[in-house]
């Protein structure tokens, strides 16, 4: 089998489409499937030096996986002058551009999680499988028109599904497979102590760890906030990710209100990820509610990384998080309440130091979420699904 997979993104990127979307191609070449990934030529001075992208992203099965680049238009350069219009016009010439080449090029299956790529090819294939990470009520039409040629649609949440059903498009279709975990990549024979050392965060410190972007949607505002009412209980947080606009409107916050005891590490490269895990007393998710896509539709690989890692999670009582999590595989707290936060991290740290048994029966039940929910059972699923239509 051959499946050609479009994807519009930077390769390589700071970001977690692209992540995601190299995982699940080795999980699926993993499985014997010849994948050719189809990706524009994007420039990021920030990951320039990387020049092997398989061992990068610690791609096992790259005989088994082709990279064709479009070298298109690149209008973000120019986004000062275009403004948001950079983007959509990077996206179209993808989209146009990305489908003809499907269109030429011999595959059993075109996957995407671009609903635009798949619509230019709707009339003329019926081999669609399209994976859908977040809802816009303004795309409806483009999903259920997509969704006609599509032989399975994956979702990431039951939310996703439902969104969908509820819109008219067939439940048949649609399967709900979150996102996932390599446990191979997060298991590291290093302990805390030198795990610290080797990403150079304090050993004498109490740590609460967050990884990936400081998107807005992301909560990490409340987070902060959290910290205004931790600051006698010698709790460090570390932020480790981050873009740098992100960045410098989280350094404006925390300077605002005067709070301490917060340690912003910027981007952080991939293979240094399991240590900042492996490094902490407790990880950390959050949310805004006000963004569906943190309330019902986020699946964050993170959360698979932190269940895996063995180390206690704290994160905030969404239904996209209650989809995964409860209150016995996870410290839950009121997820647009720095209050709560703030009480539920003191109640972990006194769990850590008198209540032991209950912080190992929460980090094995979370371990076995994250044996559930690998990258290869995920593929598996993918193509058991298409295999049985």
């Amino acid at each position: 089998m051959k499946i050609v997979y479009l994807a519009n993104i930077r390769l390589p990127s700071e970001k977690g489409q692209t992540l995601q979307t190299m995982k699940m191609i080795d999980a699926l070449a993993g499985c014997g499937v010849f994948i050719e990934l189809v990706v524009p030529f994007r420039f990021n001075k920030t990951m320039k030096h990387i020049k092997d992208i398989y061992s990068y992203y610690n791609i096992k099965n790259k005989d088994k996986i082709k990279i064709t680049t479009l070298y298109l238009p690149d209008f973000m350069p120019f986004r000062g002058l275009l403004g948001h219009w950079a983007f959509r016009m990077n996206y179209w010439f993808f989209a146009r551009f990305a489908s003809l080449y499907a269109l030429l090029t011999h595959s059993d299956i075109i996957y995407s999680r671009e609903w635009r790529v798949l619509m230019f090819l709707r009339n003329y294939k019926k081999n669609l499988i399209f994976e859908l990470h977040d809802f816009r009520e303004k795309d409806i039409w483009g999903y259920r028109a997509v969704s006609k040629s599509c032989l399975k649609i994956i979702t990431i949440t039951r939310a996703l599904k439902d969104r969908l059903t509820s819109c008219g498009i067939d439940e048949k279709k649609i399967e709900v497979l979150p996102d996932a975990v390599d446990l191979d990549e997060v298991r590291i024979k290093a302990d805390k102590k030198e795990a610290r050392e080797r990403v150079n965060l304090p050993l004498d410190e109490k740590l609460v760890v967050y990884t990936g972007h400081l998107y807005e949607w992301k909560g990490i505002d409340v987070m902060i906030d959290a910290w205004k009412y931790l600051q006698d209980n010698n709790i460090k947080l570390i932020l480790a990710g981050g873009m740098e606009e992100d960045i410098r409107r989280i350094k404006m916050h925390i300077f605002s209100e005067g709070i301490k005891n917060v340690l912003i590490v910027g981007f952080v490269p991939y293979n240094l990820i399991p240590y900042y895990l492996k490094s902490a007393d407790f990880l950390i998710l959050s949310a805004n509610k006000k963004y569906e896509i943190a309330e019902k539709y986020t699946s964050p690989l993170k959360l698979f990384q932190y269940l895996a890692s063995r180390v206690p999670v704290i994160a905030p009582k969404t239904s996209a998080m209650l989809e995964v999590l409860n209150e016995t595989t996870a410290y839950l707290f009121d997820a647009d309440s720095p209050e709560s936060l703030a009480d539920v991290v003191r109640q972990a740290f006194v769990d850590l130091d008198k209540n032991q048994d209950k912080i190992k029966k929460m980090i094995e039940k979370g371990y076995e979420i994250a044996k559930q929910n690998t990258w290869k059972k995920r593929a598996q699923k993918v193509l058991k699904s298409i295999r049985s239509k």
